[in-house]
């Protein structure tokens, strides 16, 4: 899927670098851009609500309370 990603990246002449990492989402998310020099975090959030929200927390919420660039959520199916 990651190669995919950047095969539409390219496709579209934008510029892309990634990297796959195990680890608490939210916290490898910050440290990677933190490590890239990242202006900017983009990601996308299911927007899940209620109990299944309480019960997984909020990937996207810990992202935007600490990172230190600007975060752009995209809503997702």
């Amino acid at each position: 899927m990651l190669r995919d990603a950047l095969k539409m990246v390219e496709k579209a002449q934008l510029k892309a670098d990634t990297s796959m990492h195990e680890g608490d989402a939210h916290e490898r998310i910050i440290h990677v851009a933190q490590e890239f020099g990242a202006d900017m975090i983009c990601m996308g959030s299911h927007g899940r609500t209620g109990l299944s929200r309480l019960l997984m927390g909020s990937v996207t919420e810990r992202v935007i309370g600490e990172a230190k660039v600007p975060v752009l959520v995209v809503k997702t199916e």
